[in-house]
């Protein structure tokens, strides 16, 4: 195992950690809230007057400080898919705290995902280039595209009717996985450029706004989908978008590499793992009970797949 795998892989699986506690903590204080439209910035100020949010912030911090050292070491077609383990921990800590059962459905998706993660770090074991630092001109054309994704996304959820919540929350988990893509490039920058020793060119790049701008909006974006919408499409959108679209920016942008050889199959197919993981997970029940909440568990218990999907386990 190489010294950067040694540092990237379990700095990636505590950020992981981190990120999944998050939304829990999260949720469970934006569905007290009423509902509302919009990008939820309101919502965010009166969230930010909860404890259990403000908790689920500080381990989002966490999660950033974690993913800055994963990238210093790590390419980001790495650090990127890897980091959809956080959807692991949101099951598990889901039906811890309301004592919901996991489904089949979630096991499977647990066991893609970790198969998937060990596919990952074995196609990395022995190379593991990071590309180099975009600068200036690259970090605003990926915000200027962001941007007009997230723009595109919020005015394709603001024109569907409230009697599909699942599309809105489809374009809203759409429109947060935009931004957190765009969080996580710039994630990625300072880490290259704190690496290098360039303290000061992280606050000349637009890298770190940048950073603060597209978290916010995507927290926003992401409280609103759960909130209003469905958590078991919202979720999984997002996740995927967040997760490989950088992986998509990293091959064909940012100057990254697949490991070569067999083990560019092993990559495939770990992000065909844990992609599958994703959908299985967003799946569970727990998560969608902790998500949406109460009020619109009871309206979809009729109609929804889930209840019937897969046995109860343990």
């Amino acid at each position: 195992m190489s010294t950067a795998l040694a540092v990237g892989l379990p700095a990636t699986l505590a950020a992981g950690l981190c990120y999944g506690c998050a939304p829990v903590f999260q949720a469970i204080a934006a569905r007290k809230q009423p509902p509302g439209k919009g990008l939820g910035l309101g919502l965010m100020l009166h969230l930010a007057r909860q404890p259990l949010w403000l908790l689920g912030l500080l381990a989002e911090m966490a999660g950033f400080a974690l993913e800055v050292l994963a990238l210093t070491q790590m390419p980001v077609v790495f650090v990127a898919p890897l980091s959809v383990t956080d959807l692991v921990v949101v099951v598990v800590l889901a039906s811890r705290i309301l004592h919901e059962r996991i489904t089949w459905s979630g096991i499977w998706g647990i066991v893609a995902m970790a198969v998937g993660a060990a596919l990952l770090a074995l196609a990395f074991a022995e190379d593991a280039t990071v590309g180099p630092p975009q600068g200036t001109n690259g970090m605003l054309v990926i915000g200027l595209v962001g941007l007009a994704g997230a723009v595109g996304s919020v005015g394709l959820a603001s024109v569907v009717a409230r009697s599909a919540p699942r599309q809105r929350a489809l374009w809203l988990g759409l429109g947060a996985g935009i931004c957190y893509s765009a969080s996580s490039l710039a994630t990625r920058e300072i880490g290259l450029l704190l690496r290098d020793g360039a303290v000061t060119d992280v606050l000349t790049s637009p890298a770190p706004y940048e950073l603060v701008f597209f978290s916010i909006i995507a927290i926003s974006l992401l409280q609103r989908a759960l909130q209003t919408g469905s958590a078991v499409v919202a979720y999984p959108v997002m996740s995927v978008t967040a997760n490989f679209v950088p992986v998509v920016v990293g091959l064909t942008v940012l100057g990254e590499s697949l490991p070569g050889d067999w083990r560019d199959a092993l990559f495939w197919v770990a992000l065909a793992l844990l992609g599958a993981g994703i959908g299985l997970l967003g799946s569970q029940r727990s998560v969608v009970i902790v998500e949406e909440g109460p009020e619109e568990k009871s309206a979809e218990s009729a109609t929804s797949p889930l209840e019937g999907a897969g046995h109860p386990a343990g």
